[in-house]
């Protein structure tokens, strides 16, 4: 082993470590496979919200629905196990980026 090589750690800490190292290895391959998925997911929200814009601008609707913007939040943070303080800033990032390219 490359550390053993190294004379950092010997012996069974060496194992161990090199395990340790493949399993978080392989935790962040698994994160990074979701972080492409949530980028992937955010793109496609974002291109509905231009076809909702071209929609709204068609009819004369107004981008901004602070009716709506609300019942999401709202529903948001009830549905999620995550904090409610996380849902609402990670959701409120979402909408105004949603507003951005309506307008």
């Amino acid at each position: 082993m490359i550390f053993e090589k190294l004379s950092l750690i010997k012996g069974e800490q060496a194992k161990e470590f090199n395990f340790a190292s493949k399993t978080l290895e392989g935790y962040r391959k698994k994160i990074d496979k979701i972080d492409e998925n949530i980028i992937k997911l955010i793109e496609k929200r974002l291109d509905y919200s231009r076809r909702i814009g071209e929609y709204k601008k068609k009819n004369g609707i107004k981008i901004v629905d602070l009716k709506r913007e609300k019942e999401i939040l709202d529903y948001r943070t009830r549905k999620s196990r995550l904090s409610n303080d996380f849902t609402k800033k990670l959701f409120s990032i979402i909408i105004k980026e949603s507003r951005a390219v309506q307008i």
